[in-house]
């Protein structure tokens, strides 16, 4: 890309320094993923001049390096980490210079700050950690609208003053989880994998966590470029850049049928500060965009139906010793889905369909093995461990002891093959408080299983 703008001269060795300054603190098991956290770092200081941020979903087992990573960003991206922290705490502490009166600021309608934000990020560890789901929900609620510039505040009454104070929390974000997520705030961003590394540079990583270096003098680079994109890219310009169609272009190059929903939405947000930044990550933008959390209730149901496939094929083909990853036939586990479908009378899964789901349910590219014509899925343990372990699945089948699993309790069955052994155990007569006691209240409840038990 060629441009006379200083910001698009310096910001290609500014990305590369970023990712690779990024990639000696936490080992990236999908190389898209250190390409998508250097454009989030970028993305920190323009996004005051874009209406729309992306956040980050950083998911993988404990001891898997979230916590690393979330520093590493934080060091870059002017922010700060934050564990147990409320509602309310989080509002004040990240709201630092984002004070702002109900009422429309100059540029597009939208709120003005008070004076300068002291945060231009914020990170969250252990987010869907055990116990407060109450402040959890909150918390999300809070960061949802965080997403968008004209977001609502978050205000509160102060009793003392008898006056309503708001802050506008607006900027990008990342959390680490082990579990699910609202469909609602897993919309907003990237799912960046974390999986546990042993090889070679593990060393070195921890050594860069342990003694960092070299932030400070890339976060003073990250400045200077943001000033210059500050006097080159007006906020009225950066508008018309986006309406261009040399821009729409470049959003098509990274999402196919760009249209009205959330995946050409963040499209549209890599590509302008990629554009900012003058880089061309494409391919890595696109690979980057399966991972977005998918957010129908249909397509949730179709990565349900795969990691229980999944955890029910791997179950049955691990090796005796505790390995390191697990290789699973891909034709396995849909197969092990449409037989279940099957059962239950429903349409066959294709082999579109299938590949938009396990992308979706984060089976990485790099995970993928073309062995005698054949497609195998080498899967970390540590993502078994996560899927089995961490509640990501209702009725998810243990994994064997060698993945660190404890026994689950008697009844609990895999979410895919359960619905046809369910209506089977129905037709068979079994009562309804047997059907909930094996296959469990919500099952039995979502498939609407009649209450006057089974037919004789």
């Amino acid at each position: 890309m060629t441009s006379e703008s200083p910001c698009q001269k310096t910001g290609p060795d500014l990305f590369k320094d970023v990712r690779g300054w990024l990639e000696l603190h936490f080992h990236f098991d999908e190389p898209s993923d250190s390409s998508i956290c250097a454009l989030w770092v970028k993305l920190t200081r323009v996004y005051p001049r874009l209406p729309r941020v992306f956040h980050l979903f950083v998911a993988g087992a404990p001891g898997s390096g979230k916590t690393q990573l979330l520093n590493a960003l934080a060091s870059l991206g002017k922010g700060t980490v934050l564990g147990n922290v409320s509602a309310a705490a989080m509002a004040r502490e990240l709201g630092r210079g984002r004070e702002v009166k109900l009422e429309s600021g100059p540029e597009s309608g939208l709120q003005k700050w008070s004076g300068d934000a002291y945060y231009h990020s914020a990170c969250f560890d252990e987010f869907t950690g055990a116990g407060a789901e109450d402040r959890r929900a909150e918390l999300a609620e809070m960061i949802r609208h965080a997403y968008a510039r004209n977001g609502a505040p978050y205000t509160r009454w102060e009793v003392e003053s008898n006056k309503s104070r708001s802050w506008n929390l607006y900027m990008p974000m990342a959390m680490a989880i082990t579990g699910t997520v609202d469909p609602a705030l897993a919309s907003r961003g990237f799912r960046i994998c974390a999986v546990k590394y042993k090889g070679p540079g593990d060393w070195g990583i921890l050594m860069a966590n342990r003694y960092p270096k070299g932030a400070q003098e890339l976060g003073r680079r990250l400045d200077e470029w943001a000033d210059a994109v500050r006097t080159d890219f007006k906020a009225e310009q950066i508008e018309d850049l986006e309406k261009s169609p040399e821009h729409k272009r470049r959003v098509e190059a990274v999402v196919e049928n760009a249209g009205l929903d959330r995946q050409t939405e963040h499209a549209l947000t890599v590509a302008t500060v990629s554009y900012l930044g003058g880089i061309d990550i494409t391919d890595e933008l696109k690979r980057g965009m399966a991972s977005l959390y998918i957010g129908s209730e249909e397509d949730e149901e179709l990565v349900e139906e795969i990691n229980g496939a999944l955890l029910a094929v791997a179950k049955r083909t691990v090796s005796i010793s505790p390995p390191t990853s697990i290789s699973v036939k891909q034709s396995e586990v849909r197969s092990y889905i449409n037989e279940a479908r099957e059962a239950h009378h429903l349409k066959p899964l294709g082999h579109r369909r299938f590949a938009e789901g396990y992308r979706a349910a984060g089976i990485h590219d790099s995970w993928i093995r073309n062995r005698g014509n054949k497609n195998y899925w080498v899967i970390p343990t540590g993502h078994l461990e996560l899927l089995g372990g961490l509640g990501n699945i209702p009725h998810s089948p243990n994994l064997p002891d060698l993945l660190d699993q404890q026994n689950d309790k008697v009844g609990r069955v895999d979410q895919v093959g359960s619905v046809g052994r369910l209506w089977e155990d129905f037709e068979k007569g079994l009562p309804y408080e047997e059907l909930i006691a094996k296959y469990g209240e919500d099952l039995v409840e979502r498939e609407k299983i009649p209450k006057i038990g089974g037919r004789a």
